[in-house]
């Protein structure tokens, strides 16, 4: 009877685990589509220009876009 009630409870402790696991992966699944919103949102708003403010196309994106020149200067500096 203890080997049997031994059994049992290794199986209660395996499902907990598989339940944890699934939702660690869930969240991280979650994390990762935020990550890669975050990125298209971010690549949006530079509009692929380089911070590079040597390059006159990109002074002038910069210059348009106030938000974007902040945005730039916190991401190179």
């Amino acid at each position: 009877m203890k080997e049997r009630e031994m059994e049992s409870y290794i199986e209660e402790r395996e499902r907990e685990v598989a339940e944890r696991e699934a939702a660690w992966k869930a969240e991280l699944s979650r994390r990762e589509s935020e990550i890669d919103e975050n990125e298209r949102e971010k690549d949006l708003l530079v509009g692929g220009t380089s911070c590079n403010l040597g390059d006159a196309g990109a002074f002038e994106d910069l210059r348009a876009e106030p938000k974007v020149l902040s945005f730039i200067c916190f991401k190179c500096c």
